[in-house]
């Protein structure tokens, strides 16, 4: 009798003709609550086109459908809007896009700093819930190289004592 073999290209195909089919699946549930997810999409669209009103954006959402144990349907939806290039995060464009997000139902319950040598970035965090659909929204930030008001600025240096393994067999 032969040994099943560990990989193979039969074994691929079979593995990407299921990944397809769960992808079918899901977006066939995605399409059987599309009217459910259009009060959400119309509120992060109206974010969206704030936030874009002097700049460039990147939007992306991504509608997920999820049955429970007992059959209810549990729906939400995970949302990034990225502002690039702007010139402060106290004025302007960002305070204003987060004030049309909390008008459109957005709560804003945690802000993260994302700083490197060559970016900075600060990322809002919101959450909302339209017509039975829990949205998440990340709301970003990149300042601008040349803004005057929000800069990237050195703080220090910091030192990290990391453990060191090798193996070593007797």
């Amino acid at each position: 009798m032969a040994k099943k073999q560990a990989v193979s290209v039969s074994k691929f195909i079979a593995d990407r003709n299921e990944s397809i089919k769960d992808q079918r699946n899901n977006i066939a549930r995605i399409k059987k609550h599309k009217d459910d997810f259009a009060v959400a999409f119309a509120a992060l669209n109206i974010v969206a086109r704030h936030a874009e009103l002097d700049g460039k954006i990147w939007a992306s959402a991504d509608p997920e459908v999820w049955y429970r144990w007992n059959g209810q349907v549990e729906l939400s939806v995970s949302a990034h809007i990225e502002m690039e290039s702007v010139p402060s995060l106290k004025e302007g464009r960002v305070p204003a896009t987060i004030a049309i997000a909390e008008k459109a139902g957005f709560e804003f319950d945690i802000t993260q700093d994302y700083v490197s040598e060559s970016y900075a970035q600060r990322a809002y965090k919101a959450i909302g819930n339209f017509n039975g659909v829990r949205v998440r929204l990340t709301l970003a930030a990149s300042v601008a190289d040349d803004a005057e008001t929000c800069k990237r600025v050195r703080t220090g240096t910091e030192l990290k004592e990391v453990p060191k393994y090798e193996i070593i067999c007797n």
